[in-house]
């Protein structure tokens, strides 16, 4: 059964850090796919702005045809909101019987999992992999002990996408934070350089 490593996230944008942690995923043999799922609404931004859903989508997109063992999904779109990360694996799951699904979530996720709708289901059902954001320690809450959870010592890269929509509005230079490909998107598409429009489609 092959093993897929479900990366969820705003992806907005999707940057050099997403796409170098999600390599290292497969060289070092923790997953066989990475299937990215740009959140549609998530329930832990629900004051925020977030870019379009299909801008998020399509940027993705641009670097999942370039590896076929890159994919991403737009499940989110159909479903009810928020965007509940128990739900969206268990319907993954309803729809990908032959793959072997766990979870990919950075450090500071791990932290506030407990915030998470349905926590302890997602604990249970579904192996979960762990990365890196800082060379902080990471302390495991009673609720992960002899759970399925793999720490992994992946590369720290020094980018987000905060900072890089920051940066586009300052009019600064960001093309080496993300893709040649997603660089040209944002450019053609005028996308950070206005005001941000929220998920409405």
């Amino acid at each position: 059964m092959k093993k897929t490593a479900v990366f969820g996230g705003t992806f907005d944008p999707l940057h050099i850090g997403h796409v170098i942690l999600a390599q290292f995923i497969l060289n070092n043999g923790y997953a066989e796919k990475i299937l990215f799922i740009p959140s549609f609404n998530p329930p832990h931004k629900q004051n925020k702005v977030i870019t379009e859903f299909k801008h998020r989508f399509n940027m993705i997109k641009i670097e999942t045809d370039k590896n076929c063992k890159f994919e991403v999904s737009d499940i989110e779109k159909n479903m009810a909101i928020p965007s509940y990360t128990y739900n969206t694996l268990k319907k993954l799951k309803y729809y990908r019987k032959e793959e072997d699904l766990c979870l990919l979530i950075g450090q500071d996720q791990f932290e506030e999992f407990h915030t998470w709708h349905k926590y302890i289901d997602i604990i249970n059902e579904f192996q979960i992999i762990v990365f890196r954001r800082s060379n902080k320690k990471i302390i495991i809450p009673n609720y992960f002990k002899n759970k399925d959870i793999v720490f992994i010592k992946n590369d720290i890269i020094p980018v987000s996408s905060t900072e890089i929509r920051k940066a586009i509005k300052l009019k600064e230079e960001f093309r080496y934070k993300v893709t040649e490909d997603i660089w040209t998107y944002i450019i053609e598409n005028d996308i950070y350089y206005s005001k941000e429009s929220s998920d409405v489609s």
